[in-house]
């Protein structure tokens, strides 16, 4: 399924992320604030400090959705868009990649206080079967337990999976094994088997 071994990504994934966040080692950021919901016309755009709509990488606006009760960002992509630096994200919402079909934030599920919106959780990287051995990899990133908020995509309440993607033991993983960088309606056709 995957183009090269989904370990050897996960590890250029985990070193890649562990460059990228390592100045941040003594304190990770809190993930950015998340506003509840119950339909689109609730959440924003996101805007630059004039008040200008930031664009993305298509030239259309970074406008939030109300997903799972959040306002949150849609996206395609996948935890390995890690490994190009390549985030559907906004670039203004530090630490923030696309994990099952929203921008989320990297977490410290060592931590005493949950630092993710509910339903969102810190999700510790060593729970999903993909990163299963991989402890002296995950050490490289700066958080003591490193994780992801999120929901798995294998929850009974989870979204599914953006279209193109499967969900693979609680991961959306592109078919293709490839990495994706385009928005996508998390809403519709995506699989959650």
């Amino acid at each position: 399924m995957f183009a090269s071994s989904p370990r050897l990504c996960l590890s250029l994934l985990v070193v890649a992320a562990g460059l990228t966040l390592g100045c941040f080692r003594e304190r990770t950021p809190p993930p950015a604030f998340r506003f509840e919901c119950e339909a689109d016309d609730e959440c924003l755009a996101l805007v630059d400090a004039n008040g200008d709509p930031v664009l993305d990488a298509d030239n259309n606006p970074y406008v939030e959705r109300c997903i799972s009760g959040l306002c949150q960002y849609p996206c395609a992509g996948s935890l390995l868009d890690l490994l190009t630096q390549s985030s559907a994200c906004p670039a203004e919402q530090a630490g923030a990649t696309c994990f099952n079909g929203t921008c989320s934030n990297l977490c410290d599920a060592a931590g005493e206080v949950e630092s993710c919106s509910p339903p969102h959780r810190c999700l510790d990287f060593t729970s999903f079967e993909l990163f299963s051995g991989m402890e002296a990899d995950l050490a490289m990133l700066p958080q003591e337990r490193p994780g992801i908020c999120g929901q798995r995509c294998d929850d009974d309440d989870a979204v599914p999976c953006p279209t193109g993607q499967i969900c693979l033991s609680g991961l959306c993983l592109p078919l293709g094994g490839g990495t994706t960088g385009d928005t996508g309606d998390t809403t519709d056709t995506g699989t959650t088997g």
